[in-house]
């Protein structure tokens, strides 16, 4: 998905598989919150009907949170 072609759909579909890529990680110390906050950004957007450009960012910020995620199920080695 390019970011000039992305759509609210899009956007939204991608939050949905970024919180079950963290949900499918086994657990670890922080897993729950950074679940929340994907998807407090997949309620607003689904709320609100926020423009593209939103989207995007808060995109942005949940895959950050997969990323972290990522990291930390790295460091512990489980």
């Amino acid at each position: 998905m390019r970011n000039n072609e992305a759509t609210i759909s899009d956007v939204i579909t991608r939050m949905v598989e970024i919180k079950s890529a963290i949900d499918s990680l086994p657990k670890f110390r922080g897993r729950a919150a950074l679940i929340a906050k994907v998807h407090k950004h997949i309620r607003f957007m689904t709320l609100y009907k926020t423009d593209r450009k939103l989207g995007l960012l808060l995109l942005g910020d949940c895959e950050e949170a997969l990323d972290k995620a990522n990291k930390i199920f790295e460091k512990t080695g489980d």
